[in-house]
């Protein structure tokens, strides 16, 4: 929700209606997006032998671990307290520690999201430019470590909040999340405060402009590279067929790699959109009058909730693979995603990523296509003839 220290506060108390309208639109869109995560996390979980491999859905997992704090504090705080006002804080929460310690679960989550964007902008740029960056933070074995050390940022980032005296709090009156900070703030309390907002502010924008410089090298560079060709006859026969497997797991890769950036993208938009909105939404409601300035707080909640709902609509939108994992999990179809799949009559055999995947035998790459077709037809001959023995056995026999 709303994370500034002000808001456009209505000068005159809501009513019943105003009160029951605004908790119930918290409740409604609170509980479809934790339904639409809860179903995320179904789909990850079933498709999470093909999933862990690769970084971007490492931490599409931790932004939906983000987006379910937030909508737990939601139906926690403020849903109640929109419905019934100031005297159901004492009542539920009982003591004043508990309501903040659950009010700072919101800005841990909020700063985790915007933190956890901009580690999958990184991971973007490293595959592209920086490939063994990528693999020093990116790689299976590495990325448990990168995610943990960026959670105890945050963690130590949000710790600051308290440190300087500001408390997240929630206004009985206004319906929005805001930081009360004292008046005179220390000389680190002024500096985190600007850093924190330069943060919220800028680093979306930062991220969007990386994306699309990202955009631009696959459209224009990104694998078209020349490559070394053989120079004799026979050189040249022997590596066409694995040329054109290379080429075809290439486009495979570069398709596989622009979706995810395009997915990237869109949740990092978001985030830009919910920062243009807290500061264009308050000027726009500005003249209106009586109840229905509490249009205000409540369009910028929902655009606040709809950004927690927003990782399950773009990987069900644009993910192929996460889509099909969705299909075969209500079908119950025993495997899922990626590709083409080799499967023997024990079914030992595990799923295999595209990228993995031949449609010739390798073996049969490095010869002469020349050759591969005699020792195809002496093994059509040599089947032909032994089909004819077979059959003139088994008339000596019956005779």
């Amino acid at each position: 929700m709303n994370n500034s220290s002000t808001s456009t506060i209505p000068q005159e108390n809501a009513t019943t209606a105003i009160r029951v309208f605004g908790g119930i639109s918290y409740a409604l869109l609170s509980t479809m997006s934790i339904l639409m995560n809860t179903l995320l996390i179904s789909v990850l979980f079933y498709g999470h032998y093909q999933f862990r491999r690769l970084a971007f859905f490492t931490l599409a997992w931790q932004m939906v671990f983000c987006d379910l704090m937030t909508q737990s504090v939601q139906l926690i705080v403020a849903v109640p307290v929109t419905l019934m006002g100031q005297a159901v804080s004492l009542f539920i929460y009982g003591h004043p520690t508990w309501y903040y310690v659950i009010l700072f679960v919101d800005t841990f989550a909020y700063n985790a999201t915007l933190h956890f964007s901009a580690l999958m902008t990184l991971n973007r740029l490293c595959v592209f430019f920086a490939p063994r960056l990528n693999t020093i933070l990116f790689s299976p074995k590495n990325i448990t470590l990168t995610v943990g050390a960026l959670w105890l940022y945050v963690l130590g980032f949000c710790s600051c909040y308290n440190w300087i005296g500001c408390k997240k709090a929630f206004s009985e009156t206004g319906f929005f999340m805001y930081h009360d900070c004292p008046e005179r703030l220390s000389t680190f309390g002024i500096i985190f405060r600007s850093i924190s907002f330069h943060l919220s502010t800028y680093l979306p924008v930062l991220m969007l402009i990386a994306y699309l410089a990202t955009f631009v090298y696959i459209r224009f560079f990104f694998g078209r590279q020349n490559r070394v060709r053989a120079t004799t006859i026979q050189s040249s026969i022997r590596s066409l067929a694995r040329d054109k497997e290379e080429e075809r797991i290439q486009k495979a890769r570069r398709q596989r790699e622009k979706n995810f950036l395009v997915q990237s993208f869109l949740i990092c938009g978001f985030l830009e959109i919910q920062n243009l909105a807290f500061d264009i939404t308050p000027a726009i409601f500005a003249s209106f009058k009586g109840q229905w300035s509490f249009l205000v707080t409540f369009a910028e909640n929902w655009i606040s909730i709809l950004l927690n709902s927003i990782s399950p609509i773009i990987l069900f939108s644009f993910n192929g693979d996460v889509r099909k994992c969705l299909a075969e999990l209500f079908n119950y179809q025993p495997q899922c995603c990626f590709g083409p799949q080799i499967n023997n009559q024990n079914n030992n055999n595990l799923p295999i990523p595209f990228t993995q995947s031949f449609t010739v035998p390798p073996s049969q790459l490095l010869r002469p296509m020349a050759l591969n077709r005699r020792i195809s037809d002496e093994n059509n001959i040599e089947q032909i003839n032994s089909g004819e023995r077979i059959d003139t056995s088994r008339r000596q026999t019956s005779f």
